[in-house]
């Protein structure tokens, strides 16, 4: 949760330039981790997650009559009305495809070909990244291995059929399909897949019996809270083994565009701080954000057991 008095935080806070100094420094040493949240693709026209009125929350919350708006982001939500889920994802991903990647998606790319970015995660499911020109990390795929940017939560861009693992790009008739709360499953077969997505190797939910019928077979493959078909999204283990060796060899985590008002980015900044520790390395975590709270909820979310050193600077990432 936030603070009452942001001001009132012990968080160094640095000026742009002093930030733009401490981000150079480190780059002499290490090339940059950095972790990036939907802070950046806003001035694209995207809504971030979290904003008060016109956040995507807020937006279900209304559309659904939902107690709250993130529930809709919960596999409970997408087991009980999948039509409804897959139809507000379609609308999502139409949005995405109309706006252009952003100066923060640019600089990221231009930091990827010059050797200084030893790692990109991002938090974003919009495909901004991938339009700008990033390559893509990929566990399980051979030209994937050498990508710098990571996808926590999957892509709007790609469809997985969770019987086989096959993952599809989205086009534009599954896409109407989807808007249109059908499924595109026909459309599917007779295209060549991605790449197969099955990283099984533990139960992720209590009830895993071969006869459990999904809700859909045909989904985004975008990660949903306490998602039962995790295994046909991410490959979350070996994403966590990617970090520890990332954040092992850096000096510097850039977070940029991140609230940290959700329990996944907390949960990433404690994993990124411990794989630190393990390390027995000092990182800076600088966290770019035009709300001084989200220092104050990074400082919060370590509760005292990790000794990170957190520093801020009150601006958009852009």
């Amino acid at each position: 949760a936030a603070l009452d008095d942001p001001e009132e935080a012990v968080v160094a806070r640095l000026s742009v330039s002093e930030a733009v100094a401490v981000i150079r420094e480190s780059a002499r040493e290490t090339a940059l981790v950095v972790v990036s949240g939907s802070g950046i693709s806003a001035s694209a026209g995207l809504a971030t997650f979290t904003a008060s009125r016109s956040g995507v929350y807020e937006r279900a919350r209304k559309r659904f009559k939902l107690k709250q708006g993130i529930d809709l982001f919960h596999y409970r939500f997408y087991e009980e009305r999948p039509a409804e889920a897959l139809s507000f994802l379609a609308q999502m991903c139409e949005k995405a495809g109309s706006c252009a990647p952003t100066p923060t998606h640019e600089a990221l790319v231009v930091l990827e070909r010059t050797g200084l970015l030893r790692r990109h995660y991002t938090m974003n499911i919009d495909g901004l990244h991938r339009a700008a020109g990033a390559t893509l990390w990929h566990a399980r795929c051979p030209v994937g291995r050498d990508g710098k940017t990571v996808e926590l939560h999957g892509s709007l861009l790609e469809l997985v059929d969770v019987d086989t693992g096959r993952v599809y790009a989205v086009d534009a008739p599954a896409l109407a399909r989807l808007k249109a709360r059908r499924f595109p499953l026909d459309a599917l077969e007779a295209k060549d897949p991605l790449y197969v997505a099955d990283y099984r190797r533990e139960e992720d939910c209590e009830d895993d019996e071969d006869d459990v019928q999904p809700p859909s077979r045909v989904r985004f493959r975008v990660m949903f809270y306490d998602d039962c078909e995790h295994d046909r999204i991410v490959d979350s283990e070996a994403i966590f083994r990617l970090v520890a060796a990332d954040v092992g060899a850096a000096s510097l985590v850039l977070w940029l565009g991140v609230s940290f008002e959700q329990s996944a980015s907390c949960e990433y900044l404690r994993r990124v701080q411990a794989a630190a520790d393990d390390a027995d390395r000092h990182v800076t975590h600088l966290i770019v954000n035009p709300s001084l709270e989200a220092a104050f909820n990074a400082s919060s979310s370590l509760d005292g057991r990790h000794d990170g050193d957190i520093r801020s600077v009150q601006a958009t990432s852009d």
